[in-house]
This record gives structure tokens, C-alpha cells and sequence, in this order.
């Protein structure tokens, strides 16, 4: 799944009902809306104000709860 799947993909999700059924947090939510607006990793670092090391465990854990997702549907 490469990242602009997990964007599609986030995409979907409309509210927050969607986002608790896809198991991604608020600020998961924040990330994937950032990537959809086109901004890149270091940009959303900055915006968020977290290291690069921390916005990478995010996706990591928005990755494993989409594919995870896709399995049971």
C-alpha cells in the first residue's frame, strides 16, 4: 500500500464515525487531510509541530489500520 493509497483511502472517511470505524485518531485524520492538500512530509512536520521520527510512526499506525480495514471488508 503506498502512500497515496493510504490517501484515497482516507479520503473516504467523511466524518468521525468513519474515522473511529477505520480506527484512525484525530490527529491521524489531521495528517492524511494535509497530505490530501498536497503538503509534503517535512511541511506537515512543521505544521503540526512534531519530529519527522514522530510522523512517521503515525503513518506507520494509519497504514496498519487501513490495511487491516481492507482485510475485513
Amino acid at each position: 500500500m503506498t502512500l497515496l493509497d493510504i490517501v484515497q483511502e482516507a479520503m473516504k472517511i467523511v466524518d468521525a464515525e468513519k474515522a473511529e470505524e477505520f480506527g484512525l485518531t484525530n490527529s491521524e485524520m489531521q495528517i492524511l487531510g494535509l497530505y490530501a492538500k498536497g503538503h509534503y512530509f517535512e511541511e506537515i512536520c512543521g505544521e503540526l509541530d512534531i519530529q519527522s521520527q514522530t510522523l512517521k510512526n503515525y503513518l506507520s499506525s494509519i497504514r496498519k489500520n487501513l490495511e487491516q480495514k481492507r482485510q475485513f471488508t
